[in-house]
């Protein structure tokens, strides 16, 4: 519901419990997608407690991952770009955008998140969406970022996708030396040079 001033109100339904749970936020997870506020205007039976959240505090980061989480990362971002280059070299364009602006993107934002917060070393509030990030990201990664951005041209799809890698090694290495873990650059090579191989066929 969005009112003439500007102000809107999302109406969800949830039992007692689960909406203190989540308001609490009892619930593990990473709160940077959701920038949600309470105020509580009626309670006929008086079953919520004092409750009142105006500032979307949830957009507040402050992680660090532990080798194990860092690790799994970094192969899965390696994982889901093979996918994405298999798509792209197919063109099959659906595909692999979903593949490169939901899933590599998804996992390229989260290493960032973490970069920012262990820079900082203080918790950073990275806005809804991440909507903070040029603001918080050094001004040279945050234009190597915007190169991750590409239209529909495949040639474009293939810039994106050397700064997403580049970008992916210069926050990644820069998260494992702070934490005092092995970047797998091992790892990193070799889906590269699968990939190049892949190009190198599809181009022949």
């Amino acid at each position: 519901m969005v009112l003439e001033d500007g102000i809107t109100l999302v109406i969800n339904v949830m039992d007692k419990d689960a909406f203190l749970s989540k308001f609490n936020r009892e619930n593990v997870h990473e709160n940077v997608w959701e920038g949600e506020t309470y105020q509580k205007l009626l309670d006929k039976d008086g079953i919520l407690p004092d409750i009142e959240r105006l500032e979307e505090t949830q957009t507040l980061f402050e992680e660090t991952p532990s080798e194990e989480v860092f690790v799994n990362i970094c192969n899965e971002f390696w994982w889901v770009m093979k996918t994405f280059a298999e798509y792209t070299l197919r063109k099959e364009l659906p595909a692999a955008m979903f593949y490169f602006n939901v899933a590599v993107r998804d996992l390229l934002n989260r290493m960032l998140r973490w970069h920012i917060y262990l820079q900082s070393g203080k918790v950073v509030d990275m806005g809804i969406l991440d909507c903070n990030m040029e603001k918080l990201l050094d001004k040279d990664l945050f234009a190597l970022y915007k190169k991750t951005y590409p239209n529909a041209d495949y040639d474009q799809i293939w810039e994106a996708f050397n700064a997403a890698q580049l970008l992916w090694q210069k926050s990644g290495s820069a998260v494992a030396e702070r934490c005092g873990y092995s970047y797998p650059e091992e790892t990193e090579k070799n889906m590269l040079r699968f990939i190049d191989n892949l190009r190198g066929q599809r181009y022949r």
